[in-house]
């Protein structure tokens, strides 16, 4: 996707997956975040490859859709940040909050990833 400027843009730019399915809806990439970090303790690097698998490579988010999100959640207390010590590698979990807002927002998680892979 390109602005009118010519850039490159993510579909994921401005935090909806509206380039990508066109149509707007915001939040669906932190959903998705949520739903694969409660599955286990993940990079950065781990989750674009986990939604790269699930949309059979059609959609790869890039680092700087990620890493924002990610602080976004560590911010608000529903992921913690975790180096790996002498690794270069940094995992994010989620904390107890975090599972409750998983757990609350299920129906919303579910409609963020079948748009994603109705796409």
């Amino acid at each position: 996707m390109t602005t009118r400027l010519g850039a490159s843009l993510s579909p994921l730019a401005s935090g909806s997956l509206g380039g990508l399915m066109g149509s707007t809806h915001r939040g669906d990439l932190r959903l998705l975040l949520l739903d694969l970090l409660g599955t286990r303790a993940m990079t950065g690097a781990d989750l674009r490859e986990a939604i790269s698998r699930a949309t059979d490579g059609r959609y790869r988010p890039s680092a700087g859709s990620i890493y924002p999100r990610l602080s976004n959640l560590v911010t608000r207390g529903l992921a913690t940040r975790n180096a790996t010590k002498g690794l270069r590698r940094v995992e994010h979990s989620l904390t107890a909050n975090g599972k409750e807002e998983l757990t609350s927002r299920r129906p919303d998680v579910q409609r963020a990833w079948q748009r994603l892979l109705d796409f």
